[in-house]
């Protein structure tokens, strides 16, 4: 792990330490655990095949024993499409916690404009690797999220709880889930969708990989409104106040991290007077419609061409409802029976697929029955994924 990784590892267990980040992981008891590795999924086929947790085999102790039995739950979308909103609703109905992968929601500052969820939003869930890495850390390496989101999911697992990635940023993402011959991160590909057809990495995890996914135009539509209450809530105030505290060495040193975030380089023209704020915003929107095309063309990747198991859950109508101005009772109708009634009911049911065919998880039989206070953690099996494969 490199020296970023430990530097926010450090912070975040000095947080668990002053009260803020949870409570510490519980022991359990072990037993030998063989380890299956998985041919990839056929793009035909409607679940996955079973998963592999390492490379190599084994008998499942230490790290690789550990992955081998957590269970995840991946949410994946476009920008704007919902994926945060869905991923607190699962937290709060299945008792996990959130695990962020949007890296540039990793860096800390700017909240308005990297689009953070604000705190009276999460509703009580706890999120990881939310503003968790200086800006002047530069870029984060996929290698070091790998180690940093393995350790959050571990930490989260071994307390019980469901372990809910979400993020907007398909690499990091990848840099998660892959299951790599060398599992030391130096094989990790900075751009693994840039790589030919014949990559098809299996996943080291049980996971149930939903997106959260939007009708081309109308997201397009949304999109550009957001932008504009960005600027209503604040997204220009926020950013001239960052360009008059920061030195031109500061804002260089963050360039390859935080300064990649949409707005940056755009406001940061207008403030400079080298373009109209008009012209800067048209730029913001057109940049962001650019960014959700480019994430979904990697969904649908790593569905069709890697063969991972990928639900789709069509929030389209919630987005034409708030287009319409339907209001707060419209939208939650069209969220509930489109997004997170069958996203809730994907998630239930690979719980219980997996616990049901292994048995002796008492939690994952509670989450899956609905049960307030689960008991802790016992043994977990990589097992089918019973999520529907998108075509």
């Amino acid at each position: 792990m490199n020296t970023l990784a430990n530097r926010v590892i450090t912070t975040t267990v000095t947080t668990v330490a002053r009260g803020g980040g949870g409570r510490p992981p519980a022991t359990s008891r072990r037993r030998p655990l063989r380890i299956w590795r998985a041919a990839a999924m056929s793009s035909s086929s409607s679940c996955s095949s079973s998963f592999s947790s390492s490379s190599g085999g084994g008998s499942g102790w230490g790290e690789e024993g550990e992955r081998a039995r957590t269970r995840l739950v991946v949410i994946v979308g476009a920008t704007g499409t919902g994926k945060t909103k869905l991923s607190i609703d699962a937290a709060r109905e299945l008792r996990g916690e959130v695990v962020n992968a949007d890296k540039i929601q990793l860096y800390e500052g700017l909240d308005v404009t990297t689009n953070k969820v604000p705190l009276a939003d999460r509703r009580g869930v706890e999120h990881h690797l939310l503003g968790a890495v200086p800006p002047e850390a530069g870029a984060l390496p996929p290698s070091s999220f790998r180690s940093l989101g393995a350790a959050k999911v571990a930490s989260i697992a071994a307390r019980g709880l469901l372990p809910v990635v979400a993020g907007g940023s398909n690499s990091l993402i990848h840099a998660l889930l892959a299951d790599l011959p060398d599992d030391d991160g130096a094989a990790l590909p900075e751009d693994p969708f840039s790589l030919d057809r014949c990559y098809r990495p299996a996943l080291r995890y049980p996971c149930c990989l939903l997106w959260v996914d939007v009708e081309e135009a109308l997201l397009a539509e949304y999109l550009d409104r957001r932008v504009d209450d960005m600027v209503g809530a604040g997204m220009v105030e926020e950013l001239r106040d960052y360009f008059a505290a920061t030195t031109a060495a500061e804002r260089a040193a963050h360039a390859p991290g935080l300064g990649k975030a949409i707005g940056v380089p755009e406001l940061g023209e207008y403030l400079a007077g080298r373009r109209s704020f008009r012209a800067a915003v048209d730029d913001i929107k057109a940049n962001t419609r650019r960014l959700a095309a480019a994430q979904v063309c990697k969904i649908r990747r790593m569905a069709d061409g890697w063969g991972w198991p990928v639900r789709r859950l069509d929030a389209s109508a919630t987005i034409r409802a708030r287009l319409a101005g339907a209001g707060p009772a419209a939208e939650s109708a069209s969220w509930e029976r489109d997004v997170r009634g069958p996203g809730l009911a994907a998630i239930r049911a690979f719980l219980a697929d997996q616990t049901c065919s292994h048995g002796d998880d008492a939690t994952a039989i509670a989450i899956a029955k609905g049960v307030d206070e689960p008991a802790p953690l016992l043994m977990r099996l990589p097992r089918m994924q019973c999520c529907d494969m998108v075509v």
